[in-house]
């Protein structure tokens, strides 16, 4: 793996995770750079055309209704950020400790580097369709990952490990974008030793779960 977990956050969470090139691509990079920029529930149509350099009439014809616009891309970030989630447990066994504490430094920095996408991620940008496809994304997410977790550590794969990885997920997304809701040294000294504390405090409790 060449990048490093800020890189590959700002693919995932920023436009840059869709190609350019067409004019439906644009719209779609637009649509993530506002969402970003002002927030999902502030994101207007007339903006994000603005923004990708065309006019209504092009958003209208590539996407049917502001909520298809959305979800098309809420869709996106999410499947590339899946995508790299998973590859940081494409370890060895013995590593696997390291490869989880990877994953959680790019849910902390893209999370606190994007917020208002992975707000949208977590709420599904306004729209109903984007909840759903991040939903279910998520839980998919969550599945294979203590699956693969759990297969490298030895222990039972259960629902007591696919709820100790979701509690996990979720702790380091809502507490990227809430302010506050971590210690004052971790703003002060980076996210890196609040990683590696929550991987070492994950793995021991599926250990232990299984003893």
């Amino acid at each position: 793996m060449s990048d490093d977990p800020k890189t590959r956050a700002a693919r995932a969470f920023s436009s840059k995770a869709v190609s350019t090139g067409s004019t439906r691509d644009r719209i779609l990079e637009a649509a993530i750079s506002v969402i970003e920029r002002d927030g999902a529930e502030r994101a207007t149509v007339r903006a994000i055309a603005a923004e990708a350099g065309v006019n209504l009439a092009a958003i209208n014809y590539h996407y049917r209704s502001k909520e298809d616009l959305m979800e098309a891309a809420i869709a996106s970030t999410w499947s590339h950020a899946t995508e790299d989630l998973l590859k940081f447990l494409e370890v060895e066994p013995a590593d696997i400790g390291r490869g989880v504490e990877a994953l959680i430094l790019y849910l902390l920095k893209g999370g606190k580097t994007y917020p208002n996408v992975t707000r949208a991620h977590l709420l599904g940008a306004g729209s109903s369709g984007a909840y759903e496809v991040v939903l279910e994304g998520q839980r998919r997410f969550v599945e294979e990952s203590a699956r693969v977790v759990t297969k490298a550590l030895g222990v039972p794969f259960d629902d007591d490990a696919v709820t100790r990885t979701s509690a996990l997920y979720f702790f380091c997304l809502y507490s990227a974008i809430v302010p506050g809701s971590l210690p004052a040294a971790v703003s002060a000294g980076g996210f890196g030793p609040c990683a590696a504390l929550l991987a070492g405090d994950y793995i021991a409790c599926l250990r232990r779960a299984a003893c």
